[in-house]
């Protein structure tokens, strides 16, 4: 067991990460995007983005055969592009797509990438018994690695493949949860798939605040990643703690760390309820 300022790791494969004001990175919420839920919290965020809302209670299995309501009308195709316990918001097609970024780092000529893990899953819970502080992140990602994360993606799997795709270095305990910038606590995945797991952290750091031995805060991360590599697949994150009447609340959420779609600010500020 590892014992930090900010919380006690108590599986780890790897430690520690970087966190940022992110909501910058997210784009506008387009006015042709719909959402559903019937939530009045989450219906007043969506007013405040300017897109179309509908006043409806849903579940996920609510999406397919609204996907097909709403592409039986005259205004295009929409694809789902984002969903909670209780909310569904589809965006029309074409949907915005980062893509790769317009110049790609050049790579270094002697890269000293680090090996790769033994394993295919990383796994990391750490609890917190009190507010979490920072790690430390005074070597950048890149030093820490080797190179950028686009180039040790291409290392691994070809030019082609990495340019189809905006990467970097995803810290798997945030900067701001007591992680470093360390091997095994960086993961090359997508700008998108990082942007999605900053108000998760944010959680964390706020439930943290009220933590305590009696009453901790435990957080839970699986990481798969691709075979011999630390190029990530998806990252499951489950935050564990007890609410005011003492009753245990369970919340995850899943990231594919292969997605580039550009979330948008409603997204954000929508999974920043949850």
């Amino acid at each position: 067991m590892i014992t930090t300022r900010s919380g006690k790791v108590l599986i780890t494969t790897a430690v520690k990460s970087k966190g940022f004001n992110v909501r910058g990175r997210a784009a506008d919420a387009r006015p042709t995007n719909v959402f559903f839920s019937a939530n009045a919290r989450k219906i007043a965020v969506a007013q405040e983005h300017h897109v179309t809302v509908r006043n409806q209670a849903v579940t996920l299995a609510d999406a397919y055969a609204i996907e097909q309501q709403l592409n039986n009308g005259i205004n295009g195709a929409y694809l789902l592009i984002g969903y909670g316990e209780d909310w569904l918001y589809f965006g029309k097609t074409p949907l915005d797509m980062l893509g790769p970024r317009p110049v790609a780092k050049a790579p270094k000529s002697r890269p000293s990438f680090p090996g790769p893990p033994n394993t295919d899953l990383i796994r990391i819970v750490a609890q917190y018994d009190g507010p979490a502080t920072n790690g430390d992140t005074s070597q950048n990602r890149d030093t820490v690695m080797g190179d950028s994360a686009r180039n040790y993606a291409a290392s691994c799997y070809g030019d082609d493949w990495a340019n189809a795709r905006t990467w970097e270095w995803l810290h798997i305990r945030a900067h701001s949860l007591g992680g470093d910038n360390a091997v095994g606590n960086l993961v090359a995945g997508t700008f998108d798939a990082n942007t999605k797991m900053i108000p998760f952290e944010r959680l964390v750091q706020k439930r943290s605040q009220d933590a305590s031995a009696a009453d901790p805060v435990i957080v839970e991360w699986d990481i798969d990643v691709y075979p011999d590599s630390w190029v990530a697949i998806g990252i499951k994150m489950v935050v564990k703690y007890k609410d005011v009447n003492d009753q245990l609340v369970v919340q995850s959420a899943d990231f594919n760390a292969q997605s580039d779609m550009n979330i948008d600010k409603l997204q954000y500020d929508i999974l920043g309820m949850n």
